[in-house]
C-alpha cells in the first residue's frame, strides 16, 4: 500500500469529513475534518483507507465510481 499519512484540517464545508490524495512521491496523504468526532474520524479514515486498498487513483477511475465500490 505504500506511506499513508493522515492529517487534520478545516474543511470549509462540513459535509466533507475527509478525501485521500497521492503526491507525486507516491505517498497517500488522508485529509480529516478536524472537527469530527473521534468516532466519525475513525470511520472516514477506513472509507479513505479503503480507496487506497482497492486502488482508486488510477485516472480510469472516476469519484462517482469510486464511492460506489466502498
Amino acid at each position: 500500500m505504500g506511506d499513508v499519512f493522515i492529517r487534520l484540517v478545516r474543511f470549509p464545508c462540513m459535509r466533507t469529513y475527509g478525501m485521500s490524495v497521492l503526491d507525486g512521491e507516491g505517498i497517500y496523504n488522508i485529509y480529516i475534518d478536524e472537527r469530527l468526532s473521534r468516532i466519525k474520524m475513525l470511520e472516514t479514515i477506513r472509507h479513505e483507507i479503503s480507496h487506497i486498498e482497492k486502488g482508486h487513483f488510477s485516472d480510469s477511475v472516476t469519484a462517482l465510481q469510486a464511492e460506489t465500490e466502498v
